[in-house]
């Protein structure tokens, strides 16, 4: 459980490099070619939503919808 209003949870691949974002509303996307350091940065993040928005969602980095929270390829 993550505390923010955006996010639920989230979970990385180090070895893929494959950042998983749970959104409250339960739609989960999958961002690719994330540097650990980004998501080390995501975790202390003051607002996880603010810096979402800033170096991941402004990156534009590949992005794929995954249909549910039971089809997470990346295990929490």
């Amino acid at each position: 459980m993550v505390q923010s209003r955006l996010l639920a949870s989230m979970a990385y691949d180090h070895n893929q490099t494959i950042l998983q974002l749970e959104f409250r509303g339960g739609t989960v996307y999958q961002y690719f070619q994330v540097p650990r350091q980004t998501y080390q940065d995501l975790l202390q993040a003051d607002s996880k939503g603010a810096y979402f928005n800033r170096p991941i969602r402004s990156a534009r980095l590949g992005a794929r919808s995954v249909a549910s929270r039971t089809q997470s390829a990346i295990p929490r």
